[in-house]
Parts: C-alpha cells; sequence; structure tokens
C-alpha cells in the first residue's frame, strides 16, 4: 500500500471493518436469562401473539412494577437479599 493511501484521513483498512462481530450490538443494560413459573393460560397467551413474547411479559412486568412505585410500595427488592 503507498504512503499516500495510509496519510489520507479518509482510507479505512478492511482489517477495520471486519473486526466487528455480526449479530445484535452489545445492550447498555443486558437482561439476565432467569427461569419462571408461569401459568399456563398465561403463557398461552403471550406465546399466541407471535415473535417477542417473552419482552411482552419483560414491558408487563415493568408496567407492574412502575404501578407499584408510584402507588406508594416498598420496592421489594431492597427488602431482600440477593441471591448467589
Amino acid at each position: 500500500m503507498s504512503k499516500a493511501v495510509l496519510d489520507d484521513p479518509d482510507t479505512v483498512l478492511i482489517t477495520e471493518l471486519t473486526k466487528r462481530r455480526p449479530g445484535r450490538p452489545v445492550a447498555d443494560m443486558p437482561k439476565i436469562p432467569v427461569s419462571i413459573r408461569l401459568s399456563p393460560d398465561v403463557l398461552d397467551h403471550y406465546r399466541s401473539s407471535g415473535r417477542g413474547w417473552q419482552g411482552r411479559i419483560d414491558e408487563a412486568l415493568r408496567k407492574s412494577m412502575q404501578l407499584e412505585t408510584q402507588n406508594g410500595r416498598p420496592d421489594v427488592a431492597t427488602r431482600r437479599k440477593k441471591r448467589a
């Protein structure tokens, strides 16, 4: 490669483009995989609406959490010891 090409600020080496791994970008707040037990009718309801059912359950739980904190209920997470 010539010196002029390397000195050009607009030059991007191919190796720099291929360093990124394919797939989703890294999330700012990655979700934590857990195992929970749900009633069959609840699970059927969310699964029947197609892909993204886990995200919809997450959103429903988030809304419930926000309602609880708005209504002055104590944050249960601060009262419990963290599990190992």
